[in-house]
C-alpha cells in the first residue's frame, strides 16, 4: 500500500512539473506581454532596447520597436535618440 502511495505521489510531482512548463511555453508563444501593455511594461522593453541600441552608438537599430512591442506604440511609448540617452543617463 505504502509502495502506491509513492507512485501516486510521483506521478503527480512530474504532471504539475510537466504542466508547468507546458503552460510556460505556451504563454511565451502567445506572447501575452504585447496584449497586455503598461507602462511598466514599456518602460522595461524600452530600456532593454535602448540599452541594445547604444551598444552600436546609436548606429544600427537593433529591432524594428513595432513588431517586439506592439502594445507600447499603442500607448505612445516608443524609442527615439533622446528619449534613449536620457533614459540611460548618458546626456
Amino acid at each position: 500500500m505504502e509502495a502506491v502511495a509513492v507512485h501516486t505521489l510521483f506521478l503527480i510531482a512530474v504532471t504539475v512539473i510537466f504542466m508547468f512548463f507546458a503552460l510556460a511555453i505556451f504563454f511565451g508563444w502567445v506572447k501575452i506581454s504585447e496584449k497586455v501593455a503598461n507602462p511598466t511594461i514599456c518602460n522595461s522593453k524600452l530600456l532593454t532596447y535602448c540599452t541594445e541600441w547604444s551598444h552600436t552608438d546609436y548606429m544600427k537599430i537593433p529591432y524594428d520597436w513595432s513588431d517586439k512591442a506592439s502594445g507600447c506604440v499603442k500607448i505612445n511609448i516608443s524609442p527615439d535618440l533622446d528619449k534613449c540617452k536620457v533614459l540611460l543617463q548618458q546626456k
